[in-house]
């Protein structure tokens, strides 16, 4: 293809790369001297299976000339779990190899067979109650597979990530993070709902269900349904458990950390529009609720359509991870 002949050098600054089941995003982020972040490069590549997937990979590295030590690869939600935790009053150190006993049987295999990571939420911010972790647990096998893909296609991974904590190093970084936000990250068959605090996350909720699923068939049968969903009266019963997934979530923030309420909601831009969706949530949560855009976060001249901020939010938070020195 055209596109791959001419190289482009991008020397300095770090690079997420974000593997998804139908494609993989990349995203170049650099901080410049003023402190501010530049996004010099932002695109999502699509792909049918692995074999396409390395020729991608290899493409996309010819083109670019990419920092070959500050790459951040993000697993697909498929590849792994995250496991919420209680650990035990134990010095810090010693919670790793705790967390692995605890987590042992809420595998299908064995925990020998696992690469864990731990993230703690600070423990003098709870109200009466244990401290919680969060573990990130992934067959060792899964992700030597991943890194072995990038390492074919001649990439150094620096380390290896996950939506949940990516998304975490763009929603700290928004104006709303210092009094705390709702992170609503919602895609065409899954989601995530996170509550940030400046740079920490202290609840994480997957959401088994998307946008294709509240949108997708009525928009199928009628192309001018627009508000015929009656999403003010949450006739949607998809959308009805996304808005009580939400209110659950604030509800337990506030019962449960010693911190001021949280009265923003923040939603991750969607691959298509849908103005009705932020609607309902205002009507119904009674928070003050808005789309981010990535022109937010980083400074320079790249322009992304709505569609693309969506496919490359979780590159953009791996890159940031390398930048911002957020593990």
């Amino acid at each position: 293809m055209d596109f791959f002949k001419k190289p482009l050098k991008f020397s300095k600054g770090a690079v997420g790369i974000s593997l998804q089941p139908d494609g993989v995003s990349i995203a170049h982020v650099e901080q410049l001297k003023n402190a501010s972040l530049s996004l010099h490069y932002a695109d999502f590549f699509p792909f049918q299976n692995q074999v396409e997937a390395l020729d991608v990979l290899k493409s996309v590295v010819r083109r670019y000339d990419f920092p070959k030590k500050e790459c951040v690869a993000i697993l697909d939600a498929g590849s792994y779990q995250l496991l919420q935790v209680e650990p035990p009053d134990i010095p810090q150190k010693e919670i790793p190899s705790a967390v692995r006993w605890q987590i042992k049987d809420l595998l299908n295999y064995s925990v020998d067979e696992a690469i864990l990571d731990v993230f703690l939420v600070p423990k003098e911010s709870f109200r009466n109650r244990n401290r919680i972790a969060f573990v990130v647990a992934a067959p060792k096998e899964t992700v030597l597979e991943r890194v072995g893909l990038l390492q074919e296609a001649k990439l150094e991974i620096s380390a290896m990530d996950v939506p949940e904590m990516v998304l975490r190093n763009v929603g700290s970084r928004l104006s709303e993070a210092k009094e705390g936000l709702a992170f609503l990250y919602l895609q065409k068959n899954n989601g995530l709902i996170l509550l940030i605090r400046e740079s920490t996350v202290y609840l994480v909720r997957r959401i088994n269900f998307g946008t294709h699923e509240i949108f997708g068939h009525e928009r199928q049968v009628d192309s001018n349904v627009g508000n015929d969903l009656e999403v003010e009266g949450l006739e949607n019963h998809h959308l009805e458990n996304l808005v009580l997934e939400i209110q659950r979530s604030l509800d337990f923030f506030e019962s449960s950390f010693n911190l001021p309420s949280i009265n923003h909601l923040i939603v991750a831009p969607f691959e298509e529009e849908y103005p009705e969706l932020l609607s309902c949530f205002e009507k119904n949560l009674g928070i003050n609720v808005r789309i981010m855009d990535t022109a937010e976060i980083f400074e320079g001249n790249t322009l992304l359509s709505t569609s693309l901020q969506a496919r490359c939010l979780t590159a953009m938070g791996g890159a940031l991870r390398e930048i911002v020195g957020t593990a």
